[in-house]
């Protein structure tokens, strides 16, 4: 009987993650971050290396293992969120999300649009893409514990769970911009939808993951 490619690869991935979880006392004392081992490891597994696992881009094993990864990504941010909710208990992560990301994401879109030659709708999506900080790689500056208090693991962590509520609106509208240039035919369903709706429903689902 033959085995599903996809259930070979998680496979793959789960002895691996095994085995990383097995020698973490080993690991922890090299210069090295689990990300960084991880991306050796998927360079020697993949299609450059033995060609173990199917990392293709248009492999539907690769989206399931990302969504995979981002949801206990930030699950693991949110269990580790150990503030009341209360906007000065909070007021790091505010700062971060809603001003500073947004800063980020025109300042990235200003260079990509005047420095790059993008256009304006590529020059947005691509801010929205690299100004949120990612909650996996910056898994080795995060909270290690809810005993931890630390201020600024705090704010990389709380920032790392919860910065999708604002950045996909943002991702959304570089999209349509990519599609249609004229505003007029998408901008008020992506203000009620995609901009009100998205990050409302996004912080109370992040918070109730928190809590």
């Amino acid at each position: 009987m033959s085995i599903d490619s996809h259930i070979w690869d998680f496979l793959v991935i789960g002895l691996l993650l095994l085995g990383v979880t097995l020698g973490s006392s080993w690991i922890t004392r090299l210069p090295l971050s689990y990300a960084l081992i991880y991306l050796i490891a998927g360079i020697f597994l993949g299609p450059y290396g033995f060609g173990i696992i199917d990392l293709s881009p248009d492999a539907e094993f690769l989206e399931r293992l990302t969504e995979i990864v981002v949801i206990v990504s930030l699950f693991a941010c949110g269990i580790k969120m150990n503030r009341p909710l209360n906007l000065w208990a909070w007021h790091s992560t505010v700062r971060l999300i809603g001003l500073l990301m947004p800063l980020t994401i025109g300042a990235i879109a200003l260079l990509a649009h005047f420095g790059l030659g993008y256009d304006w709708g590529a020059a947005i999506l691509l801010g929205a893409i690299l100004a949120p900080t990612d909650p996996v790689l910056a898994s080795e500056v995060q909270l290690t514990d809810t005993d931890d208090h630390n201020e600024l693991r705090f704010g990389l962590t709380s920032e790392g769970g919860l910065n999708d509520a604002l950045a996909f609106p943002f991702v959304y509208f570089g999209l349509y911009w990519l599609k249609d240039n004229q505003w007029d035919n998408w901008f008020k369903s992506w203000v009620a939808v995609d901009l009100i709706w998205a990050i409302a429903a996004g912080i109370v689902r992040s918070l109730n993951v928190a809590t």
